[in-house]
């Protein structure tokens, strides 16, 4: 465990602590970060890897808070929008270590696979980007809702559900922490958009974090357990409470239940 980078670390100790083993290692540095990544997704366990330019470092916790915010309102959005689901997700601190390392966990596996495999790589690769039309966030964001099987859902919930997405992740591509992604886009979403692996190879970007690759981690790192405590977790946004209906009921079903929760 002593010649495991600090990443591969954080990624086994997670991946034992929810399963008990640990997924053969691949050769390279990037395979094996990506195969612990993809199966921790499996868990409900995102690893998102970020950097912050040095000027900015002082208020790392103001800018880490918000990053987190913006994936947990998107999961809100997505899970009870789409599933009726009410889990709160949890977020805290792998370590305090450069660059930063957040494990973000949730129990809705469709919705975790599909930042995983979507949100994450396409925030990494376009983040750099000058400029990216609302044409393209468009088409990301409905790509993801068909694969999370919204093609059926009540049209206008679907355009609320779709506006609000789009908000968010063009917030997370004006986030001042830079985000890697440990994972690729997945298979069927470069077929649909007429992507190449080598268009999206930038996306698997833990090595272009300089001296990621090298950031080797101590025998006492290796033994720390890390999990979710009151000293590394990240205040998350609460889940937007639903308004009463009329007649003293619970929440209003369909798009009525979603306005009443997100429109205030």
């Amino acid at each position: 465990m002593s010649k495991n980078t600090r990443l591969e670390t954080i990624l086994k100790v997670l991946l034992r602590q929810k399963t008990g083993s640990l997924e053969p290692p691949a050769t390279t540095f990037n395979d094996r970060v990506e195969n612990l990544a993809y199966h921790l997704a499996e868990q409900g366990v995102i690893v998102l890897l970020g950097e912050l330019d040095p000027t900015h470092r002082a208020q790392w916790g103001t800018h880490v808070r918000l990053w987190m915010s913006i994936y947990a309102e998107l999961y809100y959005l997505l899970n009870y929008g789409l599933y009726d689901a009410t889990d709160t997700p949890v977020a805290y601190m792998a370590d305090q270590k450069y660059p930063i390392v957040v494990v973000f966990e949730a129990e809705t596996l469709v919705v975790v696979r599909v930042l995983t495999n979507l949100i994450i790589p396409y925030v990494a690769l376009r983040q750099s980007a000058d400029m990216v039309s609302r044409a393209e966030l468009r088409g990301i964001v409905d790509t993801m809702l068909d694969e999370l099987g919204a093609s059926n859902i009540d049209i206008e919930k679907k355009n609320f559900i779709r506006a609000k997405a789009i908000e968010h992740l063009y917030n997370l591509l004006r986030m001042e922490i830079k985000q890697a992604s440990l994972t690729n886009f997945s298979q069927a979403f470069m077929i649909e958009m007429g992507m190449t692996q080598s268009q999206v190879s930038a996306t698997k970007r833990p090595d272009n974090i300089p001296g990621l690759a090298d950031q080797r981690a101590s025998t006492q790192e290796a033994r720390e357990v890390r999990k979710a405590s009151p000293s590394n977790i990240i205040p998350l946004p609460p889940l937007p409470k639903p308004k009463r209906k009329p007649d003293g009921g619970g929440d209003d079903d369909g798009l009525v239940g979603l306005l009443n929760r997100y429109r205030g």
